[in-house]
Protein backbone atom coordinates (compact mmCIF):
# COMPACT_ATOMS: atom_id res chain seq x y z
CA UNK A 1 0.00 0.00 0.00
CA UNK A 2 2.83 2.61 0.77
CA UNK A 3 4.16 2.00 -2.19
CA UNK A 4 1.15 2.18 -4.42
CA UNK A 5 0.73 6.37 -2.67
CA UNK A 6 4.69 6.87 -3.27
CA UNK A 7 4.56 6.03 -6.85
CA UNK A 8 1.58 8.38 -7.41
CA UNK A 9 3.41 11.64 -5.50
CA UNK A 10 3.24 14.25 -7.78
CA UNK A 11 4.70 18.26 -7.58
CA UNK A 12 2.33 20.30 -6.62
CA UNK A 13 0.66 23.39 -9.10
CA UNK A 14 2.25 26.63 -7.75
CA UNK A 15 0.36 28.98 -10.29
CA UNK A 16 -2.49 28.51 -12.67
CA UNK A 17 -2.62 31.31 -15.56
CA UNK A 18 -4.72 32.01 -18.50
CA UNK A 19 -3.10 33.80 -21.43
CA UNK A 20 -5.77 36.67 -21.68
CA UNK A 21 -9.14 37.13 -19.89
CA UNK A 22 -11.58 39.76 -20.30
CA UNK A 23 -14.13 40.57 -17.57
CA UNK A 24 -17.57 41.60 -17.50
CA UNK A 25 -19.76 43.16 -14.73
CA UNK A 26 -21.44 45.48 -13.50
CA UNK A 27 -18.09 47.10 -11.72
CA UNK A 28 -16.54 47.67 -15.29
CA UNK A 29 -16.59 50.90 -17.57
CA UNK A 30 -17.71 48.63 -20.62
CA UNK A 31 -20.29 46.44 -18.67
CA UNK A 32 -22.37 44.68 -22.02
CA UNK A 33 -25.38 43.29 -20.20
CA UNK A 34 -26.63 41.11 -23.30
CA UNK A 35 -22.97 39.03 -22.10
CA UNK A 36 -22.84 36.81 -19.75
CA UNK A 37 -20.68 38.99 -16.27
CA UNK A 38 -17.83 37.78 -15.74
CA UNK A 39 -14.61 38.48 -12.77
CA UNK A 40 -11.19 37.95 -12.95
CA UNK A 41 -9.85 36.84 -9.02
CA UNK A 42 -6.46 36.59 -7.76
CA UNK A 43 -5.33 34.46 -4.73
CA UNK A 44 -2.41 34.65 -2.85
CA UNK A 45 -1.68 32.03 -0.46
CA UNK A 46 1.37 32.20 1.43
CA UNK A 47 3.44 28.95 3.12
CA UNK A 48 1.57 26.28 1.61
CA UNK A 49 4.60 24.28 1.38
CA UNK A 50 5.61 25.08 4.98
CA UNK A 51 2.05 24.48 6.12
CA UNK A 52 1.78 21.32 4.31
CA UNK A 53 5.19 20.06 5.98
CA UNK A 54 3.71 20.65 9.52
CA UNK A 55 0.57 18.81 9.03
CA UNK A 56 0.82 15.38 10.76
CA UNK A 57 1.84 12.07 8.42
CA UNK A 58 0.63 8.45 8.40
CA UNK A 59 2.99 5.98 10.45
CA UNK A 60 1.61 2.56 10.44
CA UNK A 61 -1.24 0.71 10.14
CA UNK A 62 -2.06 1.05 6.97
CA UNK A 63 -5.37 -1.01 5.46
CA UNK A 64 -7.51 -0.92 3.07
CA UNK A 65 -11.00 0.13 3.42
CA UNK A 66 -14.30 -1.34 1.25
CA UNK A 67 -16.03 1.45 0.25
CA UNK A 68 -19.36 0.39 0.41
CA UNK A 69 -18.95 0.72 4.43
CA UNK A 70 -18.63 4.66 3.63
CA UNK A 71 -20.95 7.16 2.30
CA UNK A 72 -20.55 11.01 2.29
CA UNK A 73 -22.44 11.25 5.26
CA UNK A 74 -19.77 9.00 7.67
CA UNK A 75 -16.66 10.72 5.75
CA UNK A 76 -18.04 13.93 6.86
CA UNK A 77 -18.03 13.12 10.27
CA UNK A 78 -14.02 12.37 10.35
CA UNK A 79 -13.03 14.94 12.79
CA UNK A 80 -9.51 17.02 10.77
CA UNK A 81 -7.45 16.44 13.95
CA UNK A 82 -8.47 12.72 14.35
CA UNK A 83 -5.93 9.86 14.82
CA UNK A 84 -6.71 8.52 11.91
CA UNK A 85 -6.24 10.02 8.56
CA UNK A 86 -8.44 8.07 5.34
CA UNK A 87 -7.59 9.04 1.76
CA UNK A 88 -10.72 8.70 -0.66
CA UNK A 89 -10.94 8.87 -4.36
CA UNK A 90 -13.67 7.80 -6.26
CA UNK A 91 -12.82 9.90 -10.19
CA UNK A 92 -14.74 9.84 -13.30
CA UNK A 93 -13.64 12.30 -15.61
CA UNK A 94 -15.74 12.53 -18.87
CA UNK A 95 -13.46 12.68 -22.10
CA UNK A 96 -15.83 15.25 -23.27
CA UNK A 97 -15.28 17.87 -20.18
CA UNK A 98 -11.35 17.37 -20.00
CA UNK A 99 -10.69 20.35 -22.80
CA UNK A 100 -12.62 22.83 -20.01
CA UNK A 101 -10.18 21.97 -17.69
CA UNK A 102 -6.64 22.82 -19.88
CA UNK A 103 -5.39 25.72 -17.29
CA UNK A 104 -6.21 23.64 -14.18
CA UNK A 105 -6.07 19.42 -14.32
CA UNK A 106 -8.63 18.15 -11.76
CA UNK A 107 -5.93 15.42 -11.36
CA UNK A 108 -2.19 14.87 -12.14
CA UNK A 109 -0.99 13.34 -15.05
CA UNK A 110 1.70 10.79 -14.88
CA UNK A 111 4.09 12.27 -17.33
CA UNK A 112 7.77 11.12 -18.40
CA UNK A 113 9.17 14.61 -19.11
CA UNK A 114 11.70 14.24 -22.23
CA UNK A 115 14.32 17.38 -22.59
CA UNK A 116 12.23 18.65 -25.10
CA UNK A 117 9.71 19.85 -22.43
CA UNK A 118 11.97 21.46 -20.33
CA UNK A 119 11.90 25.93 -19.87
CA UNK A 120 15.14 27.39 -21.59
CA UNK A 121 16.42 28.59 -18.01
CA UNK A 122 16.26 24.90 -16.83
CA UNK A 123 17.71 23.28 -19.74
CA UNK A 124 20.94 26.26 -19.70
CA UNK A 125 21.31 25.95 -15.90
CA UNK A 126 22.17 22.27 -16.65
Amino acid sequence: MYLFLEQDIRDGVSTVTKRYARANNKYMPNFDSSNPSKYIMYYDANNLYGWSMSQALPLENFQWESPELWDEERILQIPDEGETGFIFVDLEYPKEIQDTHNCLLVVAEKLKKDKSMLTLSIKFSR
